[in-house]
């Protein structure tokens, strides 16, 4: 569910806000900050994976992403760009928080020996929900002509993330990793 929300609101934050009356070169900056908080947060989270258990990181980026998903819903194109800069930031920090926390998640529930083919069975169901959330989210706004309705179910799909990752046993979460 995560890897639908992700790919969906970051391949159709750009139309949103020029929907939203946001000139193409502002909306753009969005897309800008969330590379420059992705790498942050590849950083950031990739350390405190050495402090924190990875599901409680994997549990942070959903939630940062949530939030910032509720900012780009309340954006309208009178508000000030360093609130773009904002939204992509925190974004940007959500998305960079998967990659060491996945990472080192599958290291400690398979091992070393499968790692590889658990890490590549992963970011091949990942790329299957990016590329299933913007075509959906796409449907959705060629059907009701607002992304509204498909950021609600991108909210939904990120709180199912968050519960999985609470729910989820210690053995399945990497429960020895830290």
């Amino acid at each position: 569910s995560f890897a639908f929300a992700n790919g969906h609101t970051f391949f159709n934050q750009v139309p949103h806000l020029q929907d939203l009356g946001f000139p193409a070169v502002e909306a753009a900056i969005a897309v800008q900050a969330v590379g420059i908080g992705s790498a942050i947060g590849k950083f950031g989270f990739g350390w405190l994976c050495d402090y924190i258990h990875p599901r409680y990181i994997m549990i942070m980026g959903s939630a940062l992403e949530l939030g910032a998903t509720c900012m780009l819903m309340a954006f309208d194109a009178s508000l000030p760009l360093w609130m773009l800069w904002g939204y992509g930031l925190v974004m940007g920090l959500g998305m960079g928080s998967w990659l060491p926390a996945i990472s080192m998640t599958t290291s400690a529930t398979f091992g070393l020996m499968a790692y590889a083919v658990a890490f590549g069975i992963y970011n091949m169901l990942f790329n299957i929900g990016c590329a299933v959330g913007p075509v959906i989210g796409g449907y959705i706004f060629d059907t009701t002509g607002a992304y509204r309705f498909s950021f609600i179910l991108c909210l939904f799909a990120y709180l199912i993330s968050i519960a999985a990752m609470f729910l989820m046993p210690d053995h399945l979460a990497g429960g020895d990793a830290v």
